[in-house]
C-alpha cells in the first residue's frame, strides 16, 4: 500500500507548474494533491497515469481558487484494476477560470474513472472541462462531472463540459454522467456528452491511399485524443503523445 497528501499554496502573482506521475507497484495506492490559489495566482499540473491489471489507485485534487487565479489540468490516464482520478474545485474569489482537461485509454481488463465536481462559489468565474476516452474490446471508462452554480455567488458563471468516447471494438464499455445543477438565473452553462465509433469513411478514404487499416485507425485515434493533451505543460507534452501513440499501436500497456 501506498499513501501521499501534498499541498502547494500559491501566493498573490505567483505561479507553479505541477508534473505528476503515477506509475503503480502498489496494491492499494492513494494520493491527495491540494492547490489553494490566492488573488492572481496561477497554477497548471499535468498528470500522466498507469498501473497493473491487480492494483487500485485513487488520485484527488483539490482546488481552490481566489479572485483573478487561474488554474490548469491535464490527464492522460490508462487505468488498472480500478484507477479513479477525482479532482474537486472551489471557487472563492470573482474572475477565476479553471480549465480541466483529461484522455483515457484502458486496456483489456483496466478501468478509468475521471470524475470531478466544480463549485461556483463565486461570480463572474469561468471553467471549460474536456475529456476524451477511446477504449478497445475488455477496457471501461467511466466519466462523472458537476457543475454547481448557487443562486446567491454564482451570476455571471461561464462553464461548459464536454466528453466523448470511442468505442473501438465490441466489448468495449463507456460509462457517462454529465451534469449541471444550477440555480442562478445570469448564466452560461453548457455540457455535451457523445460516443460513438471511428467514422468509416475517413477510414476508407486513408486506406484508399495506402494506409494499413490498423494503422489507419490508430492516427484517427490518436488525433482524436490529442485535442484533449494539447495544455499539458510543454516540457512532458511530447512524452503523452508518445504513450499514447505506443498504446494505439499496440506497444503501450
Amino acid at each position: 500500500m501506498a499513501f501521499a497528501r501534498i499541498a502547494f499554496v500559491v501566493r498573490p502573482g505567483a505561479r507553479v507548474d505541477v508534473i505528476e506521475q503515477h506509475s503503480g507497484g502498489a496494491g492499494l495506492s492513494a494520493m491527495l494533491v491540494e492547490f489553494g490559489l490566492q488573488k492572481g495566482a496561477s497554477a497548471s499540473r499535468t498528470l500522466l497515469q498507469s498501473g497493473g491489471h491487480q492494483e487500485a489507485t485513487a488520485i484527488t485534487g483539490l482546488v481552490s481558487l481566489d479572485e483573478d487565479s487561474e488554474f490548469q489540468q491535464t490527464a492522460l490516464a490508462f487505468g488498472a484494476k480500478v484507477a479513479r482520478i477525482e479532482t474537486r474545485v472551489w471557487y472563492s474569489g470573482p474572475n477565476a477560470a479553471a480549465f480541466l482537461n483529461a484522455a483515457y485509454l484502458p486496456a483489456d481488463g483496466k478501468h478509468v474513472d475521471f470524475t470531478s465536481h466544480v463549485w461556483h462559489g463565486a461570480e463572474s468565474c469561468t471553467t471549460r472541462q474536456l475529456t476524451k476516452g477511446a477504449v478497445p474490446d475488455g477496457g471501461r471508462g467511466v466519466f462523472q462531472g458537476k457543475f454547481h452554480v448557487p443562486r446567491s455567488v454564482g451570476q455571471h458563471t461561464d462553464a461548459d463540459m464536454q466528453h466523448q468516447a470511442l468505442l473501438l471494438e465490441n466489448g468495449a464499455e463507456v460509462f457517462a454522467k454529465p451534469e449541471l445543477e444550477i440555480y442562478a438565473d445570469d448564466v452560461e452553462c453548457a455540457h455535451g456528452n457523445t460516443s460513438g465509433q471511428l467514422d468509416e469513411s475517413a477510414l476508407f478514404y486513408m486506406r484508399q491511399r495506402g494506409i494499413p487499416v490498423a494503422e489507419a485507425r490508430a492516427m484517427l485515434t490518436e488525433a482524436f485524443i490529442a485535442e484533449a493533451l494539447e495544455t499539458a505543460h510543454p516540457d512532458v507534452l511530447q512524452t503523452l503523445l508518445d504513450a499514447s501513440r505506443d498504446f494505439l499501436r499496440g506497444s503501450g500497456e
